[in-house]
């Protein structure tokens, strides 16, 4: 469970009154993670988030690494790689 529908979870149990434990139990992540958005503003949130779903330099190659695998099923990572 990622992006902003746990962080408007967490943050919606919070209003409610729940205890990190709580939230913990109900939505299943580890208290460590709900403590990190527990007081999280919704604008650092984004700039976070942001931050984490930045393009990678493998980004430029995912279209024949795709047509490689579509062509030769059974590629493995090894041959790829080379």
């Amino acid at each position: 469970m990622e992006g902003w529908y746990m962080y408007s979870q967490i943050q919606g149990m919070k209003e409610q009154g729940f205890t990190i434990r709580r939230v913990s139990r109900i939505i299943r992540i580890s208290r460590n993670t709900i403590s990190k958005y527990w007081e999280m503003a919704p604008e650092e949130y984004a700039e976070k988030y942001k931050s984490a779903n930045r393009l990678t330099a493998l980004m430029a190659y995912k279209p024949v690494v795709v047509k490689w695998l579509e062509s030769y099923p059974r590629m493995t990572a090894a041959q790829i790689r080379d």
